[in-house]
């Protein structure tokens, strides 16, 4: 799992996007945008780069 985008209860209409460990890694005003920037985010993780 990549992690998760939930609504953030603090700024409404913003999305909070975590990395599966919980880690904050942003807010984003979309959730698909906020979601794909997520799924991006581990592809380019997984991907050994050397």
């Amino acid at each position: 799992m990549a992690g998760y985008v939930s609504e953030d209860a603090k700024h409404p209409g913003l999305w909070v996007i975590e990395d599966a460990d919980g880690h904050l890694m942003g807010r984003h005003p979309d959730r698909e945008n906020g979601a794909a920037f997520l799924a991006l985010w581990f592809g380019a993780e997984e991907q050994n780069w050397t």
